[in-house]
């Protein structure tokens, strides 16, 4: 999917483009089973720590 945006600036109009692809829930659950970032139906604690952990920093 394309996001066609214009942003005004001053008097003039700029063109943003961007594309995008929204993910779904199941998408998400495939990419972290596929990185080994689930074990047991969970997903793995000491990842999520280091994730959280980065985030907040």
């Amino acid at each position: 999917m394309s996001v066609h945006r214009k942003y005004k600036v001053g008097h003039e109009y700029i063109d943003d483009i961007a594309n995008s692809r929204v993910y779904s829930g199941l998408d998400i659950i495939n990419f972290l089973r596929e990185l080994k970032l689930i074990e047991n139906g969970r997903i793995r604690k000491d990842w999520l720590n280091e994730v959280t952990k980065q985030i907040k920093e």
